[in-house]
């Protein structure tokens, strides 16, 4: 029984609300818990500051980012496989082209410095020639556009077959879709984008994979990305929160803070302070109207902590009526006896009338604490107080 209470409570504190804010808690306690229309005991208060931080960098709401997956290296390895897949190509081992090709495209996800544009996109060309002969067109397409993002103005290689163009060709028609990407960066940190820098709070990159590298301080990290139409990634790195000001949020950065708040807690309602105001992270970020002024839900700390007792022990007298009544429903149907049972019938119907019944003590348990639960944050009410309640689903939108 013990068990299944901690279980109900810890349900309970699992599924609060969450806010995020700067500054003074007190503030935000007053500001959230006013313009929300719930008591500061009922939600969770995260600091902007003290949110999970990324390891090296990590692309968020979108792109399928595949990493590093072996040692790190530089260009120079990769150079040499390039060059192994140049030779078996010349005599026509396409599968040890292929085995050099891939060992050189990993290669490129975990390397110490900046890409080399122009080797990156020979091997895309590489590993397109390679396809058209292993898997296809649609493989290959898929490398050429790679190569052409890579190494703009790439042409066809004299020295191959002529035949083989027209899959080329299809692929450097760049695609008509464009993908915003806003890049937040913490300090010392610096962006490339398919091995050229890149600047600015948005980056319009087409559809389609790239290599994105953000260089730190004492870090390398390179993610090959499948930008998808409709997204608007986030890419963030180690310290991007400490250049974010809750109360000065500009478009690109406030975009930024919604994708990572939604990443850290998915399946949670989140609010914002911003401004002495509250957003509301629904299915757009939504300034709620203001309600201070209005009569609050509770006013002191000892008026919020009965608010809260109060829900949770009328939660509770519910849950355990629940579970009482359909344990008690359950024995009544295994109690009488119907014709013609047999033996093992019969042995079959006690056990679970039975287990049926150990159910009972513990719904009237369950809905004896809550009953409890309930008569305390009563008590903690000032007398002739009337709670008011105006929660969000009376919150309207501008």
């Amino acid at each position: 029984m013990s068990g299944l209470i901690a279980l109900f409570c810890v349900g309970l504190a699992l599924a609060r609300d969450v806010v995020v804010y700067q500054g003074d808690p007190v503030a935000a306690a007053g500001v959230a818990s006013a313009d929300v229309g719930a008591p500061a005991a009922s939600l969770q208060f995260v600091r902007l500051a003290e949110l999970p931080s990324v390891d090296g960098a990590a692309l968020l709401g979108g792109g399928a980012p595949a990493f590093c997956s072996s040692a790190r290296d530089g260009n120079a390895a990769v150079r040499e496989l390039v060059a192994r897949a140049e030779g078996h190509l010349g005599y026509q081992r396409t599968a040890q082209a292929r085995a050099s090709l891939d060992a050189a495209a990993s290669g490129l996800r975990c390397l110490s410095e900046p890409l080399e544009a122009s080797l990156a996109g020979r091997l895309y060309f590489l590993l397109g020639v390679v396809a058209l002969r292993e898997s296809g067109p649609a493989e290959a397409e898929r490398a050429f556009a790679l190569a052409a993002a890579l190494q703009p103005g790439l042409t066809w290689d004299a020295r191959l077959p002529p035949d083989e163009t027209g899959t080329f060709a299809r692929a450097l028609a760049p695609p008509a879709a464009r993908v915003e990407v806003l890049p937040g960066l913490g300090p010392g940190f610096t962006l490339w984008v398919d091995g050229r820098a890149a600047t600015g709070p948005v980056l319009s990159l087409p559809v389609g994979r790239h290599y994105l590298q953000v260089l730190g301080p004492a870090s390398a990290t390179t993610l090959l990305v499948d930008l998808e139409p409709g997204t608007r990634p986030v890419l963030v790195t180690p310290g991007w929160l400490d250049r974010v000001d809750l109360d000065a949020l500009d478009p690109a950065t406030q975009a930024m803070v919604e994708v990572a708040l939604r990443g850290t807690f998915p399946d949670r309602k989140v609010y914002v302070v911003t401004a002495g105001r509250t957003a509301w992270l629904a299915d757009r970020w939504t300034l709620l109207p203001s309600r201070r002024g209005r009569t609050p839900v509770c006013a002191s700390g000892r008026r919020c902590a009965g608010v809260a007792l109060l829900g949770g022990g009328i939660a509770g007298m519910a849950a355990g009526g629940v579970v009482f009544g359909v344990a008690q429903l359950r024995v009544g149907a295994l109690t009488e006896s119907p014709a013609g049972e047999t033996p093992e019938a019969y042995q079959e119907r006690i056990g679970a009338r039975e287990a049926a019944a150990a159910w009972l003590p513990m719904g009237g348990a369950l809905a004896g604490v809550g009953l409890a639960s309930a008569g305390v944050g009563v008590l903690l009410q000032r007398p002739g107080v009337t709670l008011t309640w105006s929660g969000p689903a009376l919150v309207g939108r501008f």
